[in-house]
């Protein structure tokens, strides 16, 4: 109905020999910022092409950036480009891009002084000057997990073609993605038994940095607080060690002990959301990921199975995989990244509705800001 007045008011104005002005929105913003690099007592200025400076020591963001624990300075005669314009910063290490059509843009700088090149993502606001911002936040490294087929087990449908997507969604036009052999490569059926499951986690953590990811995707079997790898009870039952066969959480959280960085789990399996609800069920140490250093996005909550649908993925994994598909759909802040309560967002009331409330995904902690996924 408003539509139709607004035409209405038009035709009239202009039959009267009124003159009418049309507002437009801005199209084009400017975008701003300043080079910096870690000041380590190097005198970088006198350094021309000897490539000494690390991405990790740049930052990019207002003149006058500080942390607590570095010194910056302003880095010259560093290109920047954005939308195929270039520009050369100064002693003040400023660059400043106007008349760019508004929208989410590449940048990319480069150097002599530099190792690398630096390329992020940036949104340009229509009508504003975008102050960006840009720390260097490491690379991600990707344990997929998915057994469909148990050596002592009933099966898992689904759990084979859901690590194979989950991967290949990971390692393409996901820029966080890290490529460390022999990391990446997704555990499927006998390949993910208890030890190899151990060697792979502890061999990512002992790689990563502080400032990388390493996300951890299992399908599979999973019981409260566990979860089972493919040789799961294939030795006799022991009654003095019964979960020796099975990867508790505490035994999971142990073989990551040694990254200093922030870890997330994603788990299709029964139950899942026992990781981290903080709850002693017996056997088990409590509270094993319900710590800061953890992100755990699960796809049931307890007492509950996880639902496989007619394509064969988990329900929980196929949306995952549908909202990971459409990244920009689901950047609530568009700054290029996907975080973990970004993604369980929009699962979490697709596969409620979809299993009329018998699966309920969860997530630890509520609001996890954690990055799991970057796209261009």
């Amino acid at each position: 109905m408003k539509r139709k007045i607004g035409v209405l008011l038009l035709i009239v104005s202009l039959l009267a020999g009124c003159s009418v002005s049309v507002t437009t929105y801005p199209r084009y913003g400017s975008l701003q910022g300043t080079v910096q690099v870690v000041d380590r007592g190097y005198e970088y200025q006198s350094m021309e092409g000897s490539g000494l400076i690390d991405p990790q020591d740049i930052v990019i963001a207002p003149q006058g950036y500080f942390d607590d624990d570095h010194v910056y300075k302003a880095l010259e005669g560093a290109l920047v480009e954005v939308d195929g314009k270039q520009i050369i910063t100064g002693g003040d290490g400023r660059f400043f891009f106007r008349d760019l059509t508004s929208g989410q843009k590449r940048v990319r700088v480069s150097s002599s002084k530099l190792t690398q090149d630096l390329e992020f993502s940036v949104y340009v606001e229509p009508g504003k000057t975008t102050e960006t911002r840009f720390r260097w936040e490491g690379v991600g490294y990707y344990l997929v997990i998915g057994i469909e087929d148990y050596w002592n087990e009933e099966n898992s449908p689904g759990s084979r073609r859901d690590a194979r997507d989950m991967h290949s969604l990971f390692r393409n036009n996901n820029d966080l993605y890290g490529t460390v052999k022999p990391f990446n490569a997704p555990l499927l059926d006998g390949e993910a038994t208890k030890s190899k499951i151990k060697e792979m986690v502890k061999g990512i953590a002992e790689v990563a940095t502080p400032k990388d990811y390493i996300v951890i995707y299992f399908s599979g079997h999973m019981g409260q607080d566990y979860l089972l790898p493919y040789d799961a009870n294939r030795e006799p039952y022991d009654s003095y060690n019964p979960w020796k066969d099975v990867i508790t959480d505490a035994e999971l959280e142990d073989w990551l002990s040694p990254f200093r960085g922030h870890a997330t789990l994603i788990l299709e399996g029964p139950e899942s959301g026992t990781f981290a609800n903080g709850e002693d069920h017996g056997s088990y140490t409590p509270f094993a990921f319900k710590k800061g250093k953890y992100t755990v996005l699960s796809s049931a909550s307890l007492g509950q199975n996880d639902h496989v649908i007619e394509g064969g993925n988990g329900l929980f994994t196929y949306y995952l995989i549908e909202g990971l598909r459409k990244p920009r759909e689901i950047d609530i802040d568009r700054n290029g990244k996907i975080t973990a309560k970004e993604i369980y967002d929009y699962v979490y009331p697709k596969v409620k509705r979809r299993s009329y409330g018998t699966q309920t995904p969860q997530l630890w902690p509520d609001n996890a800001d954690t990055v799991i996924y970057s796209y261009r």
